[in-house]
């Protein structure tokens, strides 16, 4: 996925993997824009949609990812997760906001719901364009 991303955007934005030790929940690559914009970006992917578990929970996104990601936001900056469905190549990016609490989706909320709460769903791969105004708004 990290290759697929890096390669697509390319030089419309500066991306860094970034990979920490010691502090969990931690996002998995920084990035940032000429304009300034910066922020992170957690990365997840799963074979297909689940069916009975949690879309959040199925892709591994734990409740330490998404406290940090909460926390961070509430401090003015900017957070995001993308997750890429490998069967017909989906991907889906949500904007990390201060008051929407990334924990409750992991545990409870419906697949169908977490997709109409997305900031931006492609079908058959990603738009870099699209993603980086996404990231960057």
């Amino acid at each position: 996925m990290w290759d697929r991303l890096s390669e697509a955007v390319g030089t419309r934005l500066l991306m860094i993997r970034f990979e920490d030790k010691f502090e969990r929940g931690v996002p998995d690559v920084h990035h940032v824009h000429s304009s300034g914009a910066s922020g992170w970006l957690e990365l997840k992917s799963l074979v297909k949609l689940p069916r009975e578990v949690p879309l959040l929970r199925a892709a591994d996104f734990r409740p330490e990812q998404a406290l940090w990601a909460n926390r961070y936001v509430r401090h003015g900056g900017r957070a995001g997760l993308l997750l890429r469905v490998v069967e017909n190549d989906v991907w889906v990016y949500w904007r990390a906001r201060a008051e929407v609490s990334w924990c409750s989706w992991i545990r409870s909320t419906a697949t169908e719901q977490v997709l109409e709460a997305a900031d931006a769903v492609w079908r058959g791969g990603f738009d870099p364009d699209e993603l980086v105004e996404a990231l960057c708004v």
